[in-house]
């Protein structure tokens, strides 16, 4: 009875505030998905709760319906539920034919928490409370890109720091730049943004992960959005790119000193990427190609509905001549290995409702649109240099914070869209 009614408690919030659902799902899974790989009671908890979440975003639906954010939103919405369709079923294909039900229920729920993003961001944007949601998401961000730093400078032996992740950490990073790069374009008072961007950068740079340098393509993504004043960004642009390449500058210097950071070694990381011949014989990239290799096998033995959610990919280390097996690999590859061909059609069907509708929306421009949309950018270059960013579940965290601060205004459907567009 005890724990009926603790239930009951926590489960009102969510049935009656949408601040609160988008909330949960945000901070509930900065709190407990970076715990372990294994399925906790917290971890079970969160995912009833996200259950919830979601279910009564879709009993609001007849409600969300009557303003312009659902205009825009309904094909995005109808791919997301040809998405979340198609990896339940192949779920249960993986589980019938022998996946392990744990793994293929945790992968398959990076794909569905994606799959009920707009859903959710849909239902946070009706709450009328934006300022909260954009506190929450400089929060997570911020907390997000301490802790990806603190994680690969421990990792890779840059430092020797006690901790070793604060919290969900991945994408998180380039939402936080990318936002910050908005926020000088279009915000006030650029000086801050400025320095802020500046010291992400740094803490980008003490990882040493030569991938996470696509999150300069946010700001450059920013700076080309079409829409009015993109002569006025650029020159904006021009002006504060110092000013940021300063404040990295004194930031790194700063980290470096309080946790005694080897910056040669940092240093040294990076000039592969000026040397074509030192990054072919660089350790990560032999085992991206190794791994590569593998996942290309696995997606030509199953070529139509993939291996399914919770396959483990066995490759070779070309260092040791060992063989290894992850149910995850840093490969482009990993997707198509794991749903096949009829996975990446519904995948590219979804990302072609979210390109068609973030061109309709760019025609005005906005700090939040924008900053959404140099995420975005940066997510799909990276997805084509390691594993899927969806795969990662602070990633789907930041796009449905930022999608739900980017959506039209609450505007009469006449006002924002025309008549041909409702109507169809």
């Amino acid at each position: 009875m005890s724990l009926a009614l603790a239930a009951a408690l926590f489960a009102i919030p969510l049935l009656v505030s949408p601040i609160a659902r988008v909330a949960f799902v945000v901070v509930g899974g900065m709190a407990v998905l970076n715990v372990s790989e294994a399925l906790s009671v917290p971890k079970i908890a969160y995912l009833v709760g996200c259950i919830l979440v979601v279910g009564v975003a879709w009993v609001r639906l007849p409600v969300l319906r009557e303003g312009a954010a659902y205009a825009r939103l309904r094909p995005v919405l109808r791919m997301s539920f040809v998405l979340a369709s198609f990896v339940v079923i192949e779920a249960a294909v993986a589980i019938g034919a022998g996946a392990l039900a744990s793994q293929a229920l945790r992968e398959a729920s990076s794909y569905l928490l994606f799959a009920c993003a707009p859903l959710v961001a849909l239902d946070a944007y009706s709450s009328s409370r934006p300022h909260v949601l954009a506190v929450t998401f400089v929060c997570i961000t911020v907390l997000g890109t301490l802790s990806y730093a603190i994680q690969w400078v421990t990792v890779r032996g840059f430092a020797d720091i006690s901790l070793t992740r604060l919290s969900l950490a991945g994408a998180l990073p380039a939402a936080l730049l990318s936002f910050l790069s908005a926020g000088f374009m279009f915000g006030r008072r650029r000086v801050l943004w400025a320095l802020g961007a500046g010291a992400v950068l740094a803490l980008l740079f003490v990882t040493g992960n030569r991938a996470s340098l696509t999150a300069l393509l946010g700001p450059l993504a920013i700076v080309l959005l079409s829409g009015h004043g993109r002569w006025k960004r650029v020159a904006t642009f021009a002006l504060i790119v110092p000013l940021v390449v300063i404040s990295a500058f004194i930031s790194l210097r700063y980290v470096a000193t309080v946790f005694d950071i080897d910056t040669y070694a940092i240093a040294t990381r990076y000039e592969s990427l000026l040397d074509p011949r030192g990054l072919r014989r660089d350790y990560s990239v032999q085992i991206r190609l190794s791994q590569t290799r593998a996942a290309a096998t696995v997606f030509r033995d199953n070529l139509v509905m993939g291996a399914g959610p919770g396959y483990r990919f066995t490759w070779i280390n070309p260092f040791t001549g060992l063989a290894e097996s992850y149910t995850t690999i840093d490969s482009p590859m990993q997707f198509p290995a794991k749903f096949g061909l009829v996975g990446v059609v519904t995948m590219l069907g979804l990302l072609g409702a979210y390109a068609a509708m973030f061109a309709r929306m760019n025609r005005t421009p906005g700090l939040y649109l924008a900053a959404t949309i140099g995420f975005a950018v940066t997510q799909i270059v990276d997805a084509l240099i390691q594993h899927p960013p969806i795969d990662d579940k602070g990633f789907t965290i930041a796009f449905i914070m930022l999608l739900a601060l980017s959506l039209p205004t609450r505007e009469p459907r006449s006002a924002e869209v025309p008549a041909e567009e409702i109507s169809g």
